[in-house]
């Protein structure tokens, strides 16, 4: 997404990544790299990351699902903190 400039107009996808169109598409571009790393690595465990690293510790993910790595995890948070 983030790669095609100015060149799409209208995005929708499944239904875990909403519809994103004019003023829309600038705020889901902002969003794009959280939505990367949720494809990049397990969903549940960046979720539950995600919420470790703001304070609320959920534990990890049930298994087989395994916790991010902590260089995953550094990079979840960093998707987080440039985010605000």
């Amino acid at each position: 997404m983030n790669r095609c400039g100015d060149a799409i107009r209208v995005f929708s996808a499944s239904a875990h990544i909403p519809a994103a169109v004019d003023d829309a598409l600038a705020l889901q571009r902002r969003l794009w790299r959280l939505n990367e790393a949720f494809a990049r690595y397990n969903l549940a465990a960046c979720v539950k990351a995600g919420l470790a690293i703001q304070g609320y510790e959920v534990g990890d993910p049930i298994p087989p699902q395994a916790a991010l790595t902590a260089e995953e995890r550094k990079a979840v948070e960093a998707v987080l903190r440039d985010l605000g």
